[in-house]
């Protein structure tokens, strides 16, 4: 039979799996973000992560202290219980690991697009002001202005 310190390490256990599938869901969301260059909404999606990170390490302290005042009996329980489980935890874990591994290769692309756009516009820059310079010097402009007028 399953007391109360077993029950609530179950409950803990399936919180965490809530937690985790949270955080996949905003993982989801910073995809979205990452593909509109939504530097705002990265920046929500990282807080809202780090949150349900500490949230995860709550979880994970307050079940291995519970479990540390069981019996090896009641441990035993609390164990296959929580096997049962095993299955959806490590699905979740490997769509998380999936997810981040393609948000970490959105945002690669994202970066050395956005590399690329800035270099167009400095060597597009650059070349209009060698422009300017030389049309001024064949057409006798100073850059620098007399006082008198």
């Amino acid at each position: 039979m399953i007391y109360d310190k077993e029950e609530t390490i179950i409950r803990l256990s399936n919180r965490e799996i809530e937690v985790l599938r949270e955080f996949l869901k905003v993982l989801k969301e910073e995809r979205n973000f990452i593909i509109s260059f939504s530097v705002e909404g990265i920046i929500e999606c990282n807080n809202k992560k780090e949150s349900l990170l500490k949230k995860i390490e709550f979880i994970e302290m307050e079940r291995k202290k519970l479990m540390e005042t069981l019996s090896e009996k009641e441990k035993d329980e609390v164990i296959s219980k929580i096997n049962d489980m095993k299955d959806k935890y490590l699905s979740l874990i490997s769509d998380i690991k999936a997810q981040m591994e393609r948000n970490m290769g959105l945002l690669s692309f994202s970066m050395d697009n956005m590399k690329g756009i800035i270099e167009n516009i400095i060597e597009s820059i650059n070349k209009n002001m060698e422009y300017a310079r030389g049309k001024m010097r064949s057409q006798g402009f100073s850059l620098l202005f007399s006082r008198e007028a």
